[in-house]
């Protein structure tokens, strides 16, 4: 069976952990556990260890919950429930046969465990271990302990692929697993750290690995699992950044924040990219140059990017949206439409930030003139990015002092937005203009009208759908087919009702009367008439 790897810190601590906890008795009834191979399934997930344990007395099958991090709080389906033989055998599965008790009594504070001898890899390794880092820093010694684990954890894995085909060698199917026990590593080492130091040291190993990440992406394609072990990361990195802001900006801290800032602007123009870099940057935007100086040195470096940037390259492009980014977030709204306005070539999704951020700011003017000025572009956009774009001209009309601009701007990219149009129509009460809206898309429309705004429309205002259902049964009709002309005769049936309801029978029956006597020649459609007795 395979034993996924655990690092040796945490395998230590667990070994002092269950010293203090486990009977010695108990201890050896799951050595037994596990040299009679009742240790059926071990398998690492995130902080734990879950198993399944056949017991050599009652051979029921007991699942254990075994805690990295928290050995005693280890759990088992047993009737002792913790700190029983099955836990141990776990332990023993992945720590090793030559794992030994101590005859000292549980509950000394000292290890009671001994090891076989580790790998002479790992022995290797630990003697050329670096400088221990500090939470004084510098960051380039914190480097210099990343690049140690890393190598040290990507050498005890390579151990583990050896029986394996070639495709599971790909570093890159590996990473998640290898961030899993990078990030456990570092939380180890600094976990008496002081706040929010320790969350600096968490962050920039999370750009370590993202950086490392990218390097190895430029040679091997990267699978499915590591797209998505890429929003992980992320959030690992947001996550940590926005535990250090507002405090890293004191002081003592500046220098941290200044090379984060470095490293992003290496990161922001590289051509190939598993990360949002330009997210990134526009993190450090809303909450890392608020100071003045820093602002106007950041305003300067991005200048003389685009300066020396080739007009219409990326490396312009991604200059310009950076300015424009801390031109917005410094309250400088008309600066960031000059300098966007002067790439050739925009992509549409790119814009979605300043319309977000100007959105929460409550800037409708800002909001409207941004607006018009994709107007054109936003036709050509994808549905997904259409949608956002009609939901924040949505928040400009509920809000702003003139809504019928932004209703003026939905109308020019309908049908683009259909959806998102008809729900402010429907929300707002503006019912004869949700059937206005339906009855001009109505031949366009591929999934047709939402039945359950119409029961809402036929409770609420029925009157309103006279129209529309007189049109929709219409276009039914011409389609000619059986199935169109039942569907046609339900139509009529709800405008029957409708009709009755509002008193105006003598209407109905002369509308019903011409309908029939105009499609004589149509016996299936008057077959379907007579059966939904709407005629006799």
């Amino acid at each position: 069976m395979r034993r996924d790897f655990i690092p040796v810190e945490k395998i230590e601590a667990m070994a002092s952990a269950a010293a203090r906890c486990l009977d010695p008795e108990l201890f050896e009834k799951g050595r037994q556990h596990y040299r009679k191979g009742r240790v059926e399934y071990a398998r690492v997930f995130g902080p734990r260890i879950y198993a399944q344990v056949s017991d050599i007395i009652d051979g029921k099958k007991y699942i254990v919950q075994l805690h990295i991090d928290s050995f005693p709080l280890s759990t088992c389906t047993c009737a002792r429930k913790h700190l029983c033989e099955h836990i141990a055998a776990v332990l023993i599965h992945h720590c090793g046969d030559g794992l030994q008790p101590d005859t000292v009594s549980p509950g000394f504070d000292v290890p009671a465990l001994e090891f076989a001898s580790p790998p002479e890899s790992i022995v290797e390794t630990r003697k050329n271990f670096p400088d221990i880092p500090t939470p004084e820093g510098p960051v380039e010694r914190w480097y210099k302990y990343y690049e140690h684990q890393y190598q040290r954890l990507r050498e005890v894995k390579c151990n583990y692929l050896y029986s394996y085909s070639v495709h599971l060698a790909n570093e890159l199917y590996f990473s998640p697993r290898l961030y899993d026990e990078f990030t456990g590593c570092l939380l180890l080492q600094s976990d008496h750290w002081p706040w929010p130091v320790k969350d600096l040291f968490r962050l920039y190993g999370c750009l370590f690995f993202m950086a490392g990440l990218e390097e190895q992406s430029k040679e091997q394609k990267s699978s499915f699992m590591d797209s998505f072990q890429v929003g992980l990361i992320e959030e690992d990195f947001l996550d940590a950044f926005t535990s250090i802001i507002p405090a890293g900006r004191q002081a003592q801290y500046q220098p941290f924040l200044q090379k984060l800032v470095q490293i992003v602007h290496e990161s922001l123009f590289q051509q190939e990219q598993l990360f949002d870099w330009l997210w990134i940057y526009r993190l450090l935007c809303m909450d890392v140059f608020g100071d003045q100086e820093w602002w106007k040195k950041e305003k300067a470096y991005l200048e003389e990017k685009m300066e020396k940037a080739e007009e219409g390259g990326r490396e312009y492009y991604v200059a310009a949206l950076a300015l424009a980014s801390l031109y917005i977030t410094g309250n400088r709204k008309e600066a960031a439409l000059a300098v966007l306005q002067k790439p050739r070539k925009k992509r549409v999704g790119d814009m979605l930030f300043y319309l977000e951020y100007l959105t929460r700011q409550e800037e409708w003017d800002a909001l409207l003139l941004w607006l018009r000025w994709m107007a054109p572009a936003v036709l050509k956009a994808s549905p997904g990015v259409i949608e956002k774009i009609c939901r924040y001209c949505i928040r400009g009309a509920e809000n702003s002092e003139a809504p019928e601009q932004f209703i003026k701007l939905f109308r020019f990219w309908l049908p683009h937005g259909f959806d998102v149009y008809a729900d402010y129509l429907l929300e707002t009460g503006l019912h004869r203009e949700w059937v206005e809206l339906h009855m001009s898309c109505l031949g366009r429309m591929e999934t047709g009208i939402d039945r359950g705004d119409l029961r809402y429309l036929e409770s609420l205002d029925p009157a309103v759908l006279i129209p529309l259902y007189h049109q929709w049964a219409a276009r039914l009709i011409e389609e000619k087919g059986r199935k169109s002309y039942q569907e046609a005769v339900r139509l009529l049936k709800k405008l029957r009702n409708i009709y009755r309801k509002q008193k105006r029978k003598r209407e109905w029956e002369t509308f019903i009367s011409r309908l029939a006597s105009y499609y004589p020649r149509l016996r299936a459609f008057q077959e379907e008439l007579r059966k939904g007795k709407l005629i006799s």
